[in-house]
């Protein structure tokens, strides 16, 4: 009973990952990942993908808006990067807030090439909390 409860959870998560993870490309460079929150917020992750090389500091911006389009400021944000079924270490980059509210930015580092997610908690001022996974398709290897 309890690995389906197990494999009810993952399914859940699976299917709202599929249906609500939106990938948009605000130019060639710029991958945009978009959700939306239980609140009805919308959190979008825009990486440059020209940049998505192994090992290679890419940098990254999230921005959270409310409903009405308003930036949320004050929100914490705890990430962890990995590649399914792959050993890929502790990879939890920090995303700090910017000085434009409900703009925060960090640092991926990707160690293996291949495709990674990115599960994020957000924890709005609010006392809410969600929880997400971003696919971040195409990291390629090292150019030298």
């Amino acid at each position: 009973m309890r690995a389906s409860w197990h494999l009810g959870r993952f399914l859940i998560l699976a299917i709202s990952i599929l249906f609500f993870t939106q990938y948009t490309y605000a130019n060639d460079n710029q991958l945009c990942l978009t959700q939306k929150l239980s609140t009805g917020a919308e959190v979008m992750l825009t990486i440059n993908k020209e940049q998505l090389h192994v090992l290679k500091p890419v940098a990254v911006n999230l921005t959270i808006t409310d409903p009405k389009g308003q930036p949320i400021p004050g929100a914490l944000i705890y990430c962890s990067l990995y590649i399914p079924m792959f050993a890929t270490g502790l990879n939890n980059p920090k995303l700090k807030a910017d000085n434009e509210a409900g703009t925060y930015n960090g640092i991926f580092v990707f160690n293996h090439k291949g495709n990674w997610k990115a599960d994020l908690t957000i924890n709005l001022p609010d006392g809410t909390y969600n929880e997400m996974t971003f696919d971040i398709e195409g990291v390629k290897p090292s150019t030298i």
